[in-house]
């Protein structure tokens, strides 16, 4: 299930909302966005979502009906972000977020870029959790593949590929 909390201006929540897992949340943002206006008769809105829910045809929507929306991406996701954003030097807030397992600390950037705005929040303790799987996920590849080539008679082959092609 993914979950939807509304929040006034004080950041207080006054209406929640499910749906499931499955449902594509980029066609699910903007009828829903409609919806929450009419029925609380708000004329300014400030949408704030994953990258799962934001797609191009949904920002268009966003800025054609003056909807402010804050859009999650990953660092990597474009070069803009991976090499101008990511590297920019100007000044940090530092942010603690509370946490069951204790605080984590950040810090938070704000970097413009052609009319486009960037809150920049890196998560070193992420990052490296991250580099962590991928390092595991290559070794375990790596492992098999060394245990596919040793096959008897000392014939290095690698495993059959879609459509019938053999590596050698």
């Amino acid at each position: 299930m993914v979950l939807g909390i509304v929040l006034d201006e004080r950041d207080r929540p006054i209406t929640s909302f499910l749906w499931p897992a499955n449902t594509a949340d980029a066609t699910s943002l903007l009828p829903l966005v409609a919806r929450l206006r009419r029925r609380f008769e708000v004329d300014r809105t400030c949408v704030v979502a994953d990258r799962g829910m934001i797609s191009a045809a949904t920002i268009a929507a966003l800025e054609a009906q003056k909807i402010d929306y804050i859009p999650g991406a990953r660092e990597r996701s474009t070069n803009e972000v991976r090499e101008t954003v990511r590297h920019d030097d100007g000044a940090t807030v530092p942010l603690t977020i509370p946490r069951q397992k204790g605080e984590t600390d950040l810090a938070v950037k704000e970097v413009k870029i052609q009319g486009r705005r960037y809150i920049v929040c890196p998560n070193d303790e992420e990052a490296r959790k991250d580099a962590e799987a991928r390092a595991k996920l290559l070794e375990g590849l790596q492992r098999k593949l060394a245990t596919n080539r040793q096959e008897p008679g000392g014939q290095h082959r690698l495993p059959a590929v879609p459509g019938g092609v053999q590596w050698r």
